[in-house]
């Protein structure tokens, strides 16, 4: 039997102390140490439109649903199991059966023996920042339904863009780049001179990808490829936060050495985002959140960059198979998966500072991003098979 119990009677001093440390916009939780909720807030019931007495007695879990990270949920549970504090963006469902994103708070409740006697949580919901890539209904919008076109379900549009899955219009696959050679010209830097090719997407105004080439790469296998995204913070302010110019710069000058390969760089700034989410998702760090919850609390995805641009580049340039300089796994599935050769990984090691080092921990702790320090013995990592010419 559930013992429930008011705030009156949460006795325990950190439990009380938790309590009186929450603001009015979030909802409180206490559960016992199996997890099963025992007291609840009136704005927690609010905020999520079930009654104190649905609500009393049920695991955490009931408002989670079929688009909640599956990752975050992972990390909480870790954080249960380790008898820890965590802090997380997570997306729940209300009773009504619509989504909110919220910043949840789990803190561990210890008796005088330091035992965990309970859990407490706090839910802070987060309003949603409506963009074109990241709300679906404003981006179908500026695609009126015409008369010929009807619905249709966007399985493969939630593939490509993160959309959630619902009906939409058929003018939306028209959106997936599709990219062009423009033009080509001789470059001078201050890495060696390189051939610098436009491209241009036959969809989206102003999308306009850039590859950068050392040597001849043309028709050839295991070509050396850098997939780059924009960072105007880094590459123009010179931001310390990130280390996406430096990885650039590490890049270019890897591939003048080497004698051949190439950057593609992309206008995919703040992982997708664009520059003022990402500015906002900037200050959202300054307030205490990792570069990961920064983007969920915001309500932007984790990452909604898209590499159809770099499939059409490789084929463009009938290169067989690359060799990724990349840190991150996920970017290699995402190339794989639209079909380009991926032969091994290429790590980039740099140094850290002290504005960096949070962010490049949240993102090897949260984003599956493999680290090396400059005191790890540097090699090439095969990645899956190297037999993929069947993927071209």
């Amino acid at each position: 039997m559930v013992q429930v119990v008011s705030s009156k009677t949460v006795t325990s001093k950190a439990a009380q102390n938790f309590l009186r440390g929450r603001g009015s916009r979030e909802g409180v939780v206490v559960t016992n140490a199996r997890e099963i909720i025992i007291y609840v807030s009136d704005e927690f019931s609010r905020l999520t439109g079930y009654s104190r007495h649905e609500i009393i007695g049920r695991n955490c879990r009931f408002l989670q649903g079929s688009d909640t990270d599956p990752e975050a949920v992972s990390e909480i549970r870790q954080a249960i199991r380790e008898r820890r504090e965590c802090r997380v963006g997570l997306l729940n469902y209300r009773k009504d059966g619509s989504q909110f994103w919220n910043l949840l708070s789990i803190t561990p409740i210890r008796n005088r023996r330091g035992q965990v006697t309970s859990f407490a949580g706090a839910l802070m919901m987060m309003a949603l920042v409506p963009t074109p890539f990241t709300d679906s209904q404003l981006f179908a919008s500026s695609f009126p339904l015409t008369e010929t076109e009807t619905p249709i379900d966007a399985e493969i549009l939630s593939e490509h863009f993160f959309f959630p899955r619902k009906r939409v219009t058929a003018k939306l696959l028209a959106v997936i780049p599709r990219t062009d050679f423009v033009a080509e010209t001789i470059l001078p830097t201050s890495k060696g001179p390189f051939r610098l090719r436009a491209y241009r997407d036959r969809h989206i105004p102003g999308y306009e990808p850039v590859a950068l080439i050392s040597g001849h790469v043309e028709g050839m296998k295991d070509v050396i490829l850098r997939v780059h995204d924009q960072c105007v913070t880094s590459e123009v302010f010179g931001s310390l936060k990130c280390d996406c110019k430096d990885q650039l710069d590490y890049s270019m000058e890897f591939i003048r050495d080497q004698g051949a390969g190439l950057v593609i760089y992309l206008q995919q700034e703040g992982r997708g985002i664009g520059l003022a989410n990402k500015i906002a998702a900037y200050r959202m760090q300054e307030l205490g959140y990792d570069t990961v919850d920064a983007n969920r609390v915001l309500g932007l995805p984790d990452d909604s960059r898209d590499y159809h641009a770099v499939k059409d580049i490789l084929d463009e340039l009938n290169i067989q198979s690359v060799r990724l300089l990349t840190n991150n796994p996920r970017k290699i599935d995402r190339l794989t998966s639209l079909g380009a050769c991926v032969s091994s990984r290429i790590p980039i090691v740099l140094p850290t500072n002290e504005f960096s080092a949070g962010y490049l921990s949240a993102k090897a702790a949260r984003m599956g991003h493999i680290l090396e320090t400059r005191t790890m013995v540097v090699t090439e990592h095969s990645h899956g098979s190297r037999e993929c010419g069947s993927l071209l």
